[in-house]
């Protein structure tokens, strides 16, 4: 909970140097109320690289018609969390309290530099990629956010919208905020939220886990740490032998938990893209076998070492490795 609401309160909104080009204000909250304020809609320019602001488009009608902004160290931001842009800088355009469009650098980029004019500010709220129900994900992401900022704002008379929106687009980080106001208001459905959430992650959730949703789950399921030579795996190396180049081979390496806890494998580490492991995300039960699947293509030929690194509730990392010589 309080890293959202740090997140919200650093949100930095960096002036330009020309300080009539930009406004600067340290929270969404603050953007809103001065939208309101001043009638004019917020145009909200989200950059991961300093060096980014001086290349930023900028134009007169910024100003005249927008209240315009710089977030700097975005992708930190729960706007960036939010949007998970592939490239920065991107637009995220509001009116009053919610998001009307988000546009891409180079949409903004050509559509002033290609305009005759001075650009209708309904001629850019209109812009970009306003799908309605993408849209509608992005402001339930707000107000989710918003209510574990301000936690005495009563949020009951739409949870049951906002559930429906993000269940919905069925996105990590849409599922973890619902998930995050479920818990103190109805603990099964946060608890059920939390497992699905593990069980279910894809490579890039498991790359973006916030930390204290590790915490939450190691609290969940009462986690202590599992001590490694408790994990006692049939073997820790294997080797392939000769193989053809992008022949793709799988080995199983096979495991005992002989602890009397819980073992959860919370992410398994692989050196490169050729080498895939699949694993059970589920937690497996004291004197429990399982196995962790590997999966190895490569076209680069010699012999070939690469090695597999077990994170979970285990006091010390487990490593395994494979080996292959490829050749044509």
């Amino acid at each position: 909970m309080k890293m959202y609401v740090m997140l919200l309160s650093l949100l930095s909104l960096y002036s330009c140097h020309n300080t009539n080009d930009c406004k600067a204000f340290v929270g969404i909250s603050d953007v809103m109320e001065y939208g309101y304020e001043v009638s004019k809609p917020s145009l909200l320019c989200l950059i991961n690289d300093s060096r980014q602001s001086q290349t930023v488009c900028k134009n007169d009608f910024l100003t005249s018609d927008f209240v315009y902004y710089i977030v700097d160290d975005s992708p930190n931001t729960i706007l960036g969390k939010m949007l998970n842009p592939p490239v920065y800088p991107v637009y995220i355009i509001f009116e009053k309290d919610s998001i009307v469009s988000v546009v891409c650098h180079e949409e903004m980029r050509k559509k002033v530099e290609n305009s005759t004019g001075k650009l209708l500010k309904n001629e850019l709220l209109n812009f970009g990629n306003n799908n309605r129900n993408y849209i509608n994900y992005l402001n339930a992401l707000l107000r989710l956010s918003m209510y574990l900022e301000k936690q005495d704002m009563n949020y009951t008379m739409e949870l049951n919208y906002l559930d429906s929106l993000v269940r919905k687009q069925n996105k990590f980080y849409g599922k973890y905020l619902l998930a995050q106001l479920y818990k103190d208001l109805d603990v099964k459905n946060a608890d059920e939220m939390y497992s699905d959430l593990w069980v279910n992650s894809t490579k890039n959730d498991m790359e973006e886990y916030p930390e204290e949703f590790i915490d939450i789950m190691k609290c969940k399921d009462h986690l202590v740490l599992v001590n490694k030579e408790d994990i006692l795996f049939d073997y820790t190396e294997y080797d392939f032998g000769i193989i053809s180049p992008n022949k793709e081979v799988t080995c199983n390496f096979s495991f005992t938990n002989n602890s009397s806890n819980k073992f959860i494998i919370h992410n398994v580490i692989t050196t490169c893209g050729c080498t895939v492991p699949v694993w059970n995300r589920k937690p497996i039960a004291p004197n429990t076998r399982d196995s962790i699947s590997v999966k190895f293509k490569s076209n680069y030929t010699g012999v070939n070492h690469k090695t597999i690194i077990i994170e979970g509730n285990c006091k010390q990392k487990i490593e395994l490795k494979i080996r292959a010589s490829i050749c044509n």
